[in-house]
């Protein structure tokens, strides 16, 4: 089984819950996982809307092997930050040991404020249940929750 698959097998289908934007506005959330390219890559479409039916955060991820083939890699494009497709790598694992993190991605250098970061989180609560959490720093400010959301398999 690739890495890729292995790794994503939970989070292959459709998942819909609520969570909260921007550390205050409540939103519904779908979630939509799969597989492409023959299983060598995977493709996450997250679209979250407000109250009234208004797109406040979407994002498309590409997720597959980085070139040795060891490390996963992922590139996210989202609404909320359109500066570029930017590449994420597979966070330590000292930082997600907890078992029930699938994975955890962030920007190379978490830690350099003058530049946009990015760590995006999805963590396994129950066979059907996943939380997947957006956090983003801009330059000149701390990395902060941005978008957070419960999600079950539909």
């Amino acid at each position: 089984m690739s890495l890729v698959r292995e790794k994503f097998e939970e989070v292959t289908g459709v998942f819909k819950g609520d969570g909260i934007h921007n550390e205050r506005q409540a939103i519904q959330a779908r979630l939509i996982g799969e597989a492409i390219l023959g299983g060598q890559a995977f493709q996450i479409h997250l679209i979250a809307h407000d109250a009234s039916g208004d797109i406040v955060h979407e994002e498309q991820t590409i997720v597959s092997a980085a070139s040795e083939g060891k490390q996963l890699q992922m590139f996210n494009f989202n609404t909320s930050n359109r500066v570029a497709v930017l590449e994420h790598v597979t966070a330590p694992e000292g930082e997600y040991a907890d078992g029930q993190t699938l994975w955890q991605f962030a920007s190379k250098d978490l830690t350099d404020a003058n530049r946009v970061r990015m760590r995006v989180t999805l963590r396994r609560l129950n066979s059907n249940t996943l939380e997947y959490n957006y956090e983003q720093g801009l330059p000149g400010m701390v990395l902060q929750p941005l978008t957070s959301v419960v999600l079950s398999r539909v």
